[in-house]
């Protein structure tokens, strides 16, 4: 009589193992890839709405102020339009009618205005609150990349403090990897960038400390 022929105890504990060493290998890379890839695509869109900031200024004579001044009621900064709107750049309460705050008049500059400097605002793949793109047409969103602005003064920029301070700098934050925010206004987000403290650094580890930020101009 033939006997079964199969795996011993010993030889499936074996390629549990090699499935395990493997597993801890594979996994942590495709982790990290997928990190670095939504790295890149933060500093992409930050690229996209630098622009849109420099050529909204060439027209306007002025940087867009940001959410806590774009109304006489302050809205959270990574917020781009009212809440519980259809947005169709009609329904604001803004002199021109129009639903945008903050970065949304980048999309919508203008009541009744086809979008003229981008078509989507990209939500932050980082921030706590979710992430979800923004074309204008639907109401508000947050969870987007969080935009400061500063002033001159004597001692060099400072923060805009109110919707009287017409903005002369900017700054656009991610949480970063972490999800965890680090600079809460353009004098940190200027002292980040020139120190390098509180600055999200791969080479400190694929999910480390400090956020994504760029300034202008």
């Amino acid at each position: 009589m033939e006997k079964d022929v199969g795996f011993t105890v010993i030889e499936l504990l074996i390629v549990i193992v090699i499935i395990s060493v493997i597993a801890a290998i594979a996994v942590p890379n495709l982790m990290s890839a997928n990190i670095r890839a939504k790295v890149s695509g933060v500093k992409a869109d930050m690229g996209s709405i630098a622009i849109a900031l420099e050529d909204y200024k060439v027209d306007y004579g002025e940087y867009l102020k940001d959410p806590r001044f774009s109304r006489s009621t302050p809205y959270a900064l990574d917020v781009i339009a009212e809440s519980n709107q259809d947005f169709d750049g009609q329904n604001g309460t803004d002199s021109d009618g129009n639903d945008a705050i903050g970065l949304g008049y980048l999309v919508y500059p203008e009541a009744s205005v086809e979008p003229r400097y981008l078509k989507r605002i990209a939500g932050d793949p980082f921030n706590n609150n979710g992430e979800e793109d923004w074309d204008g047409s639907s109401g508000a969103h947050n969870h987007h990349y969080l935009y400061y602005t500063g002033k001159w003064s004597d001692s060099g920029p400072v923060d805009c403090t109110s919707s009287d301070d017409p903005p002369k700098y900017w700054a656009l934050v991610s949480y970063g990897p972490d999800k965890d925010l680090d600079i809460a206004n353009y004098s940190q987000a200027k002292a980040a960038v020139g120190s390098g403290t509180n600055l999200y650094d791969p080479d400190n580890g694929i999910t480390s400390s400090g956020d994504i930020v760029i300034i202008g101009p």
